[in-house]
C-alpha cells in the first residue's frame, strides 16, 4: 500500500502527480491546494486514514467514478466536484488522464467524530451521497477555504479553522439528515439506464420515457426510484442539471453554449433555472470558481 500526496492509502503506486501548492494545519484539519496530473486513466483502490473532503475547482477527468468495497462489482457511481470520503472505507476509484486542482481539507478522525457521533452509521444511501454531496454550505465553506489559502488576510490561521469546524458541523448535518434506502428499491442496470439518459443534458426526459426505457409503469418508477436514490426522479434530474452546469462553468465555453448542451432555449432561461437551483447567477458561480482556481500560490501559512 502506498500515500499519495492527499494523504490517501493506494493499492499501487500512484499514477498521480500531485503539488500541493498550499496549506493550512491546525488541530482540527489540515487544508491545502493541490493540483494533479493524471498521466494515464486511474483504476486503483484508495483507503483514507482520516476523513477527506475534497472539491474540484477545474473539471474532474472525464468519467470520474467510484464504487465502495461492499457494493456489487459493475456498481460504479458518479464522483461530483464535492465529495467525501470517511476514514476506513476503501473505494475503488475510475477516471480518464487529465488534470485537476481541487482544495482539500484533513480531517483528524478522533476530533471529527466529536461532531459526528457514534451512532453514525455509513448505510447504502449514505456512502452513495458521499460521491456527490448536494450541499450549498458545505460548497460555500469549501469555496471560502480555498479563497483564504489562496489570499491570506488577518489571522487566516484562525479563519480557516473555523470555517472547518463549521465544515464538520454540516457534514454532520448533512449526513444526519439523509434519508434511508428503503427495500423496493431499482435494480442496479435499470438505475443505470436512467443515470446514462438524464445524462444526456440537451433534452430533460419525462416520466413516461424513462418509465418506458426500463420497463416499468410510471408509479413503479417513481416509487422504486425514491426508494434507491432517497430523492425524487424529478429533483434528481435538477441535481445533475446542476452539477454538469457547474463543471461547463469551469471551462472555457460560453453561456450560450452551455445554455444549448443543457437544453435551455436561450442564456436567460439558463441563468433563471441555475439561480433557482444553486442560489447564485452562472456569472458569479465562473467568477468565484475563477478567483480560486488561478490565483497565485502563497507562500504557506503551516506546513
Amino acid at each position: 500500500m502506498h500515500l499519495d500526496e492527499r494523504g490517501y492509502v493506494t493499492s499501487r503506486p500512484t499514477m498521480e502527480h500531485g503539488t500541493g501548492e498550499v496549506a493550512c494545519r491546525t488541530s482540527l484539519a489540515k487544508s491545502q491546494l493541490v493540483s494533479f496530473t493524471f498521466g494515464k486513466p486511474v483504476d486503483d483502490t484508495v483507503l483514507v486514514k482520516d476523513p477527506v473532503v475534497d472539491l474540484c475547482l477545474t473539471p474532474r477527468p472525464d468519467g470520474a467514478c467510484a464504487r465502495f468495497a461492499n457494493w456489487e462489482t459493475n456498481r460504479f457511481e458518479k464522483i461530483g466536484d464535492l465529495f467525501f470520503l470517511p476514514a476506513g472505507m476503501e473505494a475503488h476509484t475510475r477516471a480518464s488522464s487529465g488534470r485537476q486542482r481541487s482544495v482539500i481539507s484533513r480531517f483528524n478522525a478522533d476530533m471529527l467524530a466529536r461532531w459526528f457521533g457514534e451512532e453514525l452509521e455509513w448505510t447504502d444511501r449514505a456512502l452513495s451521497s458521499t460521491l456527490n454531496i448536494n450541499s450549498t454550505q458545505v460548497r460555500q465553506l469549501m469555496q471560502r477555504i480555498a479563497r483564504e489559502l489562496v489570499s491570506p488576510g488577518f489571522a487566516s490561521e484562525m479563519m480557516i479553522d473555523l470555517l472547518n469546524m463549521q465544515l464538520a458541523v454540516e457534514l454532520a448535518r448533512y449526513f444526519r439528515n439523509m434519508p434511508e434506502r428503503f427495500s423496493g428499491g431499482l435494480s442496479p442496470w435499470r438505475l443505470r439506464m436512467i443515470d446514462d439518459r438524464i445524462g444526456q443534458f440537451e433534452s430533460v426526459p419525462s416520466l413516461e420515457e424513462l418509465a418506458s426505457l426500463v420497463g416499468m409503469s410510471v408509479r413503479q418508477l417513481t416509487r422504486g426510484f425514491r426508494n434507491s436514490r432517497g430523492i425524487s426522479i424529478g429533483a434528481y434530474v435538477e441535481e445533475q442539471r446542476a452539477d454538469e452546469a457547474r463543471r461547463l462553468l469551469g471551462t472555457d465555453l460560453s453561456m450560450k453554449d452551455i445554455a444549448w448542451r443543457l437544453g435551455f432555449a436561450s442564456p436567460s432561461g439558463f441563468s433563471y433555472a441555475f439561480r433557482k437551483a444553486t442560489g447564485e447567477t452562472p456569472r458569479s458561480f465562473r467568477s468565484s470558481r475563477s478567483s480560486a482556481s488561478t490565483g497565485g500560490a502563497r507562500p504557506p501559512l503551516l506546513r
